[in-house]
């Protein structure tokens, strides 16, 4: 009876440590598992935030260009990019662009100034990337000291073009004559 006992302990034992192995291999997978899905959503978000920044820089781009084609009808600067179609002056929409972009996040407007004489201008975007390479590119001008309608700091020093984005920094052109 004895040796039955012992037997039997010994299988059940046996047993035990099987199911309690494949319980910890599950827990391991498990944790493997979720160390990969963290990774994943990282390299997601940091995706995201890069095109969000090259939307912006090409959207600058278009509505610079935009801005060219109104100075060589009107021989000045808009005093509002977004004004619309019927103001005076007129803005951009719909006759040199169908639309004027708007910020990806959100929806902001650009950030645009132009001095009383209209034959400059000053563009900025509040990008998203602290280490993109647009801060590298950028005119970093700033037109509100300047007393420039709208004027903003576009140096990355003094932050985002619009000081509600704390914690981002400005992509600006400038066009100065």
């Amino acid at each position: 009876m004895a040796r039955g006992f012992l037997g039997w302990l010994a299988s059940f034992l046996g047993g035990v440590l099987i199911g309690v192995g494949i319980v910890v291999l599950f827990f391991i997978v498990l944790a493997i598992i979720g160390i990969l899905l963290t990774a994943a959503i990282s390299s997601y978000q940091v995706a995201r935030v890069r095109s969000r920044d090259g939307k912006r820089a090409t959207d600058i781009g278009q509505i610079s260009t935009a801005l060219a084609l109104y100075e060589g009808k009107y021989y000045l600067f808009p005093v509002d990019i977004y004004a619309p179609s019927g103001g005076s002056p007129p803005g951009l929409a719909p006759e040199f662009m169908n639309l004027v972009p708007r910020d990806p996040l959100g929806g902001v407007p650009y950030v645009y100034a132009v001095p009383t004489a209209r034959n400059e201008y000053h563009l900025g975007v509040t990008i998203e990337g602290g280490d993109s390479a647009l801060r590298d590119v950028d005119s970093d001008f700033n037109s509100a000291i300047l007393g420039w309608s709208g004027g903003f700091a576009g140096d990355d020093a003094a932050g985002p073009c619009l000081p509600a984005l704390a914690g981002r920094f400005c992509y600006d052109i400038v066009e100065l004559k």
